[in-house]
């Protein structure tokens, strides 16, 4: 009765974009010396920002980490856990 089967198992294979990071050298445009920068840069880097799949859960990457319970015996399953947050950091590096 328990038996494992095949009937809700559905195509888990994805391509992901995880992470892009973007920077900017101001100073390359605009002399910031008069206000002693050196250098100036600005960036972006945002994580989790697409996922091509046909899964129709929340996220293809469930269960990588074992499971509840860290049991094997459900790892792979869905379990509705929340996706990976897609996050974005602004970055500001001044060189004095």
């Amino acid at each position: 009765m328990n038996a494992p089967n095949d009937f809700y198992v559905e195509d888990g294979s994805y391509l992901k974009l995880r992470e892009l990071a973007v920077k900017f050298n101001v100073a390359s445009l605009v002399d910031l010396r008069g206000f002693g920068i050196n250098g100036l840069n600005v960036g972006i880097v945002g994580r989790n920002l697409l996922t091509w799949t046909k899964y129709k859960g929340y996220d293809p990457e469930v269960g990588r980490g074992g499971g509840q319970l860290g049991s094997a015996v459900n790892a792979r399953v869905d379990s509705y856990t929340y996706p990976n947050y897609r996050t974005f950091s602004f970055t500001l590096d001044v060189d004095f």
